[in-house]
């Protein structure tokens, strides 16, 4: 007796934490954020910082085309599992087929799946638009551990993805390098033992420099990422 009433207070407990726990993080979900700048930041983070409604506005629309375009190939797959063909196998009479219902049970299988793929991709839509947080909050919560760059932009951080090559070193802080047919003036970094893939990077803007052979190259200047010591994601 005295056992089952132990185990009934058990179960009431559990359930009261489980709903204070579930509320706790549904209003932690409804949160706003905001981005701030730190009082002493340098006048390069604060020309980045005056670029992030632009860059964020830019990545909702990437991010929204990379979701359509997921969306469209996966309503793709759907129809060529609704157009395939299911093959016959022979029935015991002679010379007789019938339906391969192993094959049809795939296929309906294989849609059935498909179409939760799909209901699937249309929720991420559906949450990724009706996103409390700014475009440029939400750039921000999701490349604050710096994203691999793959287009080379004004305006773009993170690191280089692609193999570099050094075409000149200007300095023991600044190297000419090559990356996909794109010249980088890097400034701010060790020369002496420079590998980009280890640095977190910002395109500042477009710079022209002469090489030693005369040779003129439009240059994509880039910094040491600091932003991200200076912008502060606080509570709104």
């Amino acid at each position: 007796m005295t056992k089952n009433i132990f185990n009934k207070v058990i179960l009431i407990l559990l359930f009261f934490c489980y709903f204070s726990y579930a509320n706790e993080q549904k209003i932690d979900d409804t949160i706003k954020y905001k981005l701030v700048l730190r009082d002493g930041s340098p006048e390069s983070v604060k020309e980045f910082f005056g670029k992030l409604p632009d860059l964020g506005k830019d990545y909702i629309e990437r991010e929204n085309k990379k979701l359509q375009n997921k969306l469209e190939d996966a309503e793709f797959v759907l129809k060529e599992i609704k157009n395939r063909k299911v093959g016959k196998v022979p029935t015991s009479s002679l010379g007789g087929k019938e339906t391969d219902l192993k094959e049809l049970k795939q296929k309906g299988q294989d849609y059935k799946e498909q179409l939760e793929n799909i209901k699937a991709i249309k929720k991420s839509i559906l949450e990724f638009n009706n996103n409390i947080d700014s475009p440029e909050v939400q750039l921000w919560k999701n490349s604050i551990r710096a994203p691999w760059i793959y287009e080379i932009k004004v305006g773009v951080w993170g690191k280089l993805v692609y193999k570099t090559e050094v075409v000149q070193i200007i300095s023991n802080s600044e190297a000419i390098i090559e990356t996909e047919n794109e010249y980088v003036w890097l400034s701010g970094f060790d020369t002496s033992k420079i590998n980009q893939a280890e640095k977190t990077i910002y395109f500042r803007e477009i710079k022209k420099y002469t090489t030693d052979t005369g040779k003129i190259l439009n240059c994509y200047y880039a910094e040491p990422f600091i932003a991200k010591d200076f912008i502060e994601l606080v509570k709104e």
